[in-house]
């Protein structure tokens, strides 16, 4: 194993867990691959300090102004010497030997970025929570630019959940990083694992690198988040990724009530269009869905045609859920009624979904997005 890894930990006032990660990572990773445990202290008042950092080959790069996790991570990344970057969010623990798989398939092709297998951590104990085997790193794509995890018998990961995964410094160099226009966080995970698939890289699961990692928890005050993003932020970041990305797609995505803002003035996406097709010679974001066509038409996500369910009376099957407010990446109930059919109400319209027994679709019907 010849790299030498960086470690980047985007921190805002995460004073404790900022100095427990650090402990974890430095006794994780050998002393002869950890070149550097960057910590990044996104506008945290009063500043962050890391005890004894020389001791766990920490140092921390300020930031004066809270920028948010992407912008925390671009710093971070930009004062990293090592030849391999790990991010990992500052309220993590690594297992005894989560490098291995993490560094083996980047070794081989600089081009390929990996992802662990994440777990549950008590943030009281600092313990993993549960069975290593019930963590998850593999997402795919929705259009609403938002992610669901999946499972699947190949390592190929569609797309990043964000915060935890590795990559070469060369590759992030050339791929351009995260888009830092994009403020606070969301979004920025979608484009960069478009950028890496459609620019000739790869994203594998390395399944038995396992960094158990601690979910903010309502009545947990502890395990809040200290900093604001943005009000819209989010929303604006994940347009910006997919009017970049999703061709003609993009009107799909511009017709979700969440997007409504940027459907007459869609976000600028020079920054992330700046690396594309001239210096990359990428393809085509079709080519990204027929290189998943089991996930986007074998099971259903992307489906040859839509349809309305008529009941009696000139009724029709709708979804009466509004927007998901839980956050990106997460499920959320949905409420069936008969209501008047109407062809405009996006609630209304459904489509074929799921594997069956031969793997094929469809078992089941899906509410388009």
């Amino acid at each position: 194993m010849t790299a030498d890894v960086s470690v980047v930990l985007p921190c805002a006032y995460e004073y404790e867990y900022a100095a427990r990660t650090v402990r974890s990572v430095s006794a994780a990773t050998p002393p002869e691959i950890l070149r550097e445990i960057v910590v990044v202290d996104d506008g945290s008042t009063p500043p962050l300090r890391i005890p004894e950092p020389a001791r766990w080959k920490a140092f921390v790069v300020r930031l004066e102004k809270t920028g948010g996790l992407i912008r925390a991570r671009i710093a971070g990344a930009a004062a990293a010497t090592g030849a391999v970057i790990i991010f990992f969010d500052c309220h993590v623990r690594p297992m005894d030997g989560y490098w291995r798989g993490l560094l083996a398939p980047i070794e081989a092709d600089y081009r390929v970025a990996t992802v662990p297998t994440v777990t549950r951590l008590d943030a009281a104990t600092w313990q993993p929570v549960g069975s290593p085997t019930r963590g998850g790193a593999k997402c795919y794509l929705t259009f609403d630019a938002d992610f669901k995890w999946t499972f699947d018998a190949t390592d190929d990961v569609p797309i990043m959940s964000g915060g935890l995964l590795a990559i070469s410094r060369r590759w992030w160099n050339e791929t351009g990083g995260y888009d830092s226009s994009m403020l606070g966080w969301g979004g920025e995970n979608i484009d960069l694992s478009l950028r890496i698939w459609r620019c000739g890289g790869a994203i594998k699961a390395a399944k038995e690198s396992y960094v158990a990692h601690m979910y903010r928890e309502q009545g947990k005050p502890k395990t809040a988040a200290r900093f604001r993003v943005p009000k819209g932020a989010p929303t604006r970041n994940r347009a910006t990724s997919a009017r970049a990305h999703f061709g003609r797609l993009w009107a799909k995505t511009a017709a979700f009530p969440l997007f409504e803002a940027h459907r007459l003035a869609p976000p600028d996406t020079s920054n992330i269009e700046r690396w594309a097709l001239a210096s990359l010679r990428c393809q085509s974001f079709e080519w990204y869905l027929r290189r998943f066509e089991y996930i986007y038409r074998d099971a259903g996500v992307l489906p040859g045609s839509i349809f309305q369910l008529e009941g009696g009376g000139r009724t029709c099957l709708s979804s009466t859920t509004a927007e998901p407010v839980r956050g990106m990446g997460q499920a959320y109930p949905e409420a069936l009624r008969a209501l008047p059919c109407n062809a405009t109400d996006p609630r209304q319209w459904w489509h074929e979904s799921n594997r069956n027994e031969t793997g094929r679709c469809c078992s089941g019907l899906r509410l388009w997005n």
